[in-house]
Parts: C-alpha cells; structure tokens; sequence
C-alpha cells in the first residue's frame, strides 16, 4: 500500500507513530510503499480508528456537527483477529464525518475517501 509522503509524515506526527525504516520513500513520484506491519494495522482498521479519533475534535470545529465517537473506536486492538469487527464499528463512524457509500471493508476504498483536508 502507498501513502501520499505529505500524508505519511503527518500521520507519523499526529498518531505519534513510529517512522519505520522499513517503508520506502519514492520521492519522484512523492510517495511512501508501506511495510507489512504498518498496512496491516491500517487493513485491521487500528491505525484507522486512531486517525478518526485524532481528527474527531477539528471535524467538529469546523462542520460544527457535534457527535461522540464510539468507545468501541478508541478501544480496537491492533491484530488481525479483530479485523472485522474494527470494520464493522468504523464503518459505523465514518458517515458522521461525511464519508458515504463504501460496500465493503477494503482499506483501500477506505482510505480513498477520507478528506484529510478537515486537519
């Protein structure tokens, strides 16, 4: 899986993750091939949810839309057991922050509709 390397870096900063060596940076074409590990946790959903939750207090500062996040979101466990239903609560989250018309888990298709912009 590829991340923009502007997308990467604030993520790294903002989820106070690790910088792991073991994603390669392609500046040409300014992006970042993550490791197994680190699309794993974006696939389980874990890295996900701690993104929703971080950009949870902007989203409502600006949409002016005031919601509570699901403590089921701020508890997910980072393994592939819990995959499905990390998905399951995420996708229970994400049309409060205008996301819309997914069909299934993917991260990808996930990840593609997120407008991190709202940060």
């Amino acid at each position: 899986m590829e991340a923009n390397l502007d997308d990467y870096f604030w993520m790294i900063d903002r989820l106070g993750m690790e910088d792991d060596t073991r994603n390669k940076v392609n500046k040409d074409r300014n992006v970042v091939q993550l490791s197994k590990n680190m699309t794993a946790s974006l696939c389980n959903g874990y890295l996900f949810a701690k993104l929703l939750s971080e950009i949870h207090p902007t989203y409502i500062k600006r949409s002016r839309k005031n919601f509570n996040l699901e403590a089921a979101l701020l508890d997910m466990r980072d393994n592939i057991k819990n995959r499905q239903a990390n998905w399951e609560v995420i996708q229970k989250v994400l049309p409060k922050f205008g996301v819309t018309g997914l069909t299934d888990h993917r991260c990808k298709e996930i990840v593609v509709n997120l407008d991190l912009e709202v940060v």
